[in-house]
């Protein structure tokens, strides 16, 4: 989890405690501290249940970010 994007997911997940080296804190902390996890949720959750193995996870969480206008 010491990726902002990575962060993002385990947020929509579920997960509120995460093992961080310190230099990763900063930059995750700022995401997740912006961060709509229940819009994260929205998008993450239908592309997990997605069964055809053709979903792009990364990019959909990529592009969220983007429109969200949070850093990574």
């Amino acid at each position: 989890a010491s990726r902002p994007l990575e962060s993002i997911a385990l947020a929509a997940l579920g997960y509120r405690a995460l093992s961080l080296s310190p230099a990763a804190i900063g930059p995750v902390k700022s995401t997740l501290l912006r961060l709509d996890v229940e819009a994260a949720r929205a998008v993450l959750l239908p592309l997990l249940a997605d069964t055809t193995g053709t979903v792009d996870v990364r990019g959909a969480l990529r592009a969220f970010a983007e429109q969200s206008g949070l850093l990574l």
